[in-house]
């Protein structure tokens, strides 16, 4: 298992590819740190941030501060949600994160018809858009 401060340059470059930030620079500039920090979050031998930083680092991030340190989090974890849908960490006992896990697949399994749903409307309307290109010739 990678060691916390992988997980944390592992995960910041994540999140920053998840935001749009154009690069580490604009990064650290947007955390309020010394320039010299964009090299050091690069660098799991390097990188040694206060829990202030991990705070503000998440803050920039629009995150919790759980998932720096997360060692599951992955680009398709923090894939934007459908509206009235939100992604929490919890601490559970063993039957409280059976039922949590079981209503977890039930929630996947409804995004995914949600996105097929809005897949085949997109496609629906790009036909009806072509057609109509094509009438006004």
């Amino acid at each position: 298992m990678p060691g916390i401060n992988e997980i944390i340059c592992r995960n910041i470059e994540i999140l920053i590819l998840r935001r749009g930030i154009k690069n580490y620079s604009a990064f650290v500039k947007a955390c309020g740190f010394s320039p010299a920090y964009s090299a050091l979050l690069r660098d799991p031998s390097r990188v040694n941030p206060t829990a202030k930083m991990l705070e503000t680092m998440a803050k920039v991030l629009e995150v919790e501060i759980g998932d720096l340190v997360d060692p599951n989090l992955s680009i398709e974890s923090i894939i934007s949600l459908p509206e009235g849908y939100s992604r929490k960490s919890f601490i559970l006992s063993d039957p409280q994160r059976i039922t949590v896990e079981r209503w977890e697949q039930q929630n996947i399994q409804e995004i995914k018809e949600i996105k097929h749903q809005n897949f085949l409307l997109q496609e629906n309307v790009k036909k009806f858009a072509s057609g109509l290109s094509i009438n006004k010739k």
